[in-house]
């Protein structure tokens, strides 16, 4: 039996979203570590790529992600910043979407922290001598391990709203929860 076919109420869907999400950053099996995250590109066209989640803290609602400052989703972001990440289990086919806004970690002590306790390898996707996306003469990445230093940053995704689908031969079942509202809306939806 899927474990999801339990959560006959909006608030045990929203126990169940954040409990995967905290789980997601700690393990390697979770289906939630690997969202999709989308911004706002040039022009207002969408913009999406494959992220790793770092961090959830249900308390304050946020989710957190790192990427390198000169990646074109920092100058997205720091032009428009909402964003959506999507995620998918499929072992119980449930798609969670997450909408939020933004903001860019790029200096102090909380950054500073998880920079420190990173392993070489880690710290070297945030040590290339060029910025993402630049063009390249051969396959060749040339990295200077100081430079994660100064390219580092942690994107810090305040979620406004959940929406979670769970697809399932018994029937669809569809909620948003839209944390803008005190105490945060919950409704059914039709899938």
């Amino acid at each position: 039996m899927n474990p999801i076919d339990d959560l006959k109420t909006l608030s045990s869907v929203d126990a169940w979203v954040w409990d995967q999400l905290i789980r997601a950053p700690h393990d390697r099996q979770s289906a939630l570590k690997w969202p999709a995250f989308a911004t706002v590109g040039e022009g207002g066209a969408p913009q999406a790529r494959v992220v790793v989640l770092r961090a959830a803290d249900r308390a304050g609602r946020t989710l957190d992600v790192y990427t390198d400052m000169r990646s074109a989703k920092v100058t997205e972001l720091s032009q428009n910043p909402h964003t959506a990440l999507l995620f998918f289990d499929q072992r119980h086919m449930v798609q969670v979407r997450v909408r939020g806004e933004t903001r860019i970690i790029s200096d102090g002590p909380q950054r500073d922290q998880v920079l420190a306790g990173m392993t070489a390898r880690g710290r070297r996707d945030y040590a290339t001598t060029r910025a993402p996306g630049t063009p390249l003469p051969d396959a060749g990445v040339s990295y200077e391990d100081q430079l994660a230093n100064d390219h580092f940053c942690i994107l810090r995704i305040t979620v406004e709203a959940i929406d979670w689908l769970s697809l399932s031969r018994s029937g669809h079942r569809r909620a948003i929860i839209d944390y803008r509202a005190v105490p945060p809306a919950m409704d059914w939806r039709v899938p």
